[in-house]
């Protein structure tokens, strides 16, 4: 689902096992009081999400996977 791709736990948000409610809501409870953590764990994973996903490096990477595609084929 990219989720895991997307957030490093513990430092650009918080990921846990699908239905795991009572973990998710610990944590929802950790930010909500910890305006720093909050703030912090923000501006990391606005930071990285800009740095991993920024679209001429994602179209780099695409255009690099189609060449050895086309390599390994015999096409290129």
């Amino acid at each position: 689902d990219g989720t895991v791709e997307a957030i490093q736990d513990g430092e650009t948000g918080h990921l846990c096992e699908p239905g795991a409610i009572d973990e998710m809501a610990q944590y929802c409870v950790e930010l909500l009081r910890n305006q720093e953590l909050r703030v912090k764990m923000g501006k990391k994973a606005q930071k990285s999400v800009g740095e991993e996903f920024d679209i001429h490096k994602m179209i780099t990477e695409i255009e690099d996977l189609y060449d050895r595609l086309l390599e390994e084929k015999g096409i290129g």
